[in-house]
């Protein structure tokens, strides 16, 4: 519940303080803007946000409006589960994502396809529906072990994850998370090569000057 104002203590005296305080920016286009700075609970400041007034007044008398009808701190962005963050991704012409990278550098549409068939084929499966924000280390190392116990390879494996990575990435470049656990897990090693020994009938066939 917001109040018009509140108490801190400083100094052993308590000092009354309005719920926000005001200040003024400049815009890159020259005009000064005054903008409302919250606190919180514990008298800490958040949340800086434009009046659009050019005058503390104005800009007060907007605030206490906000602050009567309950307005003065915005809702908070509702955080998607992954399944919905994921709409759209991978496919060409409709990905954000894709489109700003391809603006950079040449993308294959081969490539949009493959990783689109991994984020339906594995990914989403698993992380599908849970909220982005809270997708932990823990869910993505125990969701990339698991490969190898469905047959696949780790090489198969950590393409998929690759895949996870870029689109946790782009959330936390969207905001909607603050950090990406993906990079604190650990890749699968290397499938290990066999090596085929050739036969003595074949190395005489491909060797018959050795075998004379």
């Amino acid at each position: 519940m917001q109040t018009c104002l509140q108490y801190s203590v400083k100094g052993g005296s308590m000092r009354l303080r309005e719920t926000f305080s005001l200040y003024e920016r400049k815009l890159p286009s020259g005009k000064v803007v005054i903008y409302y700075q919250l606190y919180d609970d514990d008298g800490n400041q958040v949340c800086g946000h434009s009046t659009g007034k050019t005058t503390k007044t104005a800009a007060r008398n907007y605030c206490n409006e906000l602050l009567r009808e309950g307005r003065l701190l915005p809702k908070p962005r509702e955080i998607p589960t992954f399944e919905k963050f994921a709409a759209g991704w991978w496919e060409w012409d409709v990905c954000p994502y894709l489109k700003k990278r391809m603006s950079r550098r040449e993308i294959r549409k081969s490539y949009a396809d493959s990783a689109r068939r991994k984020l339906h084929n594995h990914i989403l499966p698993y992380f599908g529906k849970m909220r982005i924000d809270r997708i932990t280390e823990y869910d993505i190392d125990t969701w990339l072990t698991s490969f190898a116990e469905k047959g696949y390879k780790n090489t198969t494996a950590n393409t998929h994850f690759d895949i996870l990575v870029t689109m946790l990435n782009e959330a936390v470049r969207q905001k909607l998370i603050k950090a990406n656990p993906a990079p604190l897990v650990v890749k699968l090693k290397k499938d290990s090569k066999s090596i085929d020994i050739l036969k003595p009938n074949e190395v005489k066939k491909l060797f018959p000057a050795i075998w004379r």
